[in-house]
C-alpha cells in the first residue's frame, strides 16, 4: 500500500506501476480517496494505490 500526498502523484505511480502488469482495479474516485487502484506490477508485485481524501 502507498499512500501519496495528491491525487495527481498517485495517479502518476499507478500508471507507472501498470506498465507492463496487470490493473486489479482501475484508478478511480471512491467514497474513502479522491483515487484509489490496485495493480499487480510487471514483477508481479501487488500494490495499493492511494491519494487523500480532498
Amino acid at each position: 500500500m502507498i499512500a501519496l500526498e495528491s491525487t495527481a502523484a498517485a495517479r502518476s505511480a499507478f500508471d507507472a506501476l501498470a506498465e507492463g502488469g496487470v490493473v486489479e482495479m482501475p484508478f478511480e474516485k471512491t467514497f474513502w480517496s479522491e483515487g484509489f487502484g490496485q495493480v499487480t506490477d510487471r514483477f508481479g508485485i501487488r500494490w495499493m494505490v492511494s491519494a487523500p481524501m480532498q
